[in-house]
C-alpha cells in the first residue's frame, strides 16, 4: 500500500517528536525524504501548506510542526 503524501509527511514528523522530542518539516527535510520527487515544491510542500491549512500541521519560523490534530491523524 502506498502512502500519500500528506500521510508520508504526518508519519515523519510523529516519528522524530517520539524519537527526538521536536520535529520540523522544511524544505531541506523534504528534499531528503522525498529524494525521487522533481517538483518538491509544487507538490509536497504544497501538502504541507495544505496540512497547516487544515490544522494539522502549524507553521513556524524553522518549517511546519505537528499540532494535536496531526498527531491524532498520524496514528491512525
Amino acid at each position: 500500500m502506498k502512502l500519500s503524501y500528506s500521510q508520508r509527511i504526518l508519519m515523519f514528523l510523529a516519528e522524530q517528536e517520539r524519537t527526538n522530542g521536536n520535529a520540523v518539516f522544511n524544505m531541506q527535510v523534504a528534499k531528503r525524504r522525498f529524494r525521487n520527487v522533481g517538483d518538491i515544491d509544487g507538490s509536497v510542500m504544497r501538502r504541507a501548506r495544505e496540512l497547516a491549512s487544515s490544522k494539522m500541521l502549524k507553521r513556524t519560523p524553522d518549517g511546519f510542526t505537528l499540532t494535536a490534530r496531526g498527531r491524532k491523524e498520524a496514528v491512525k
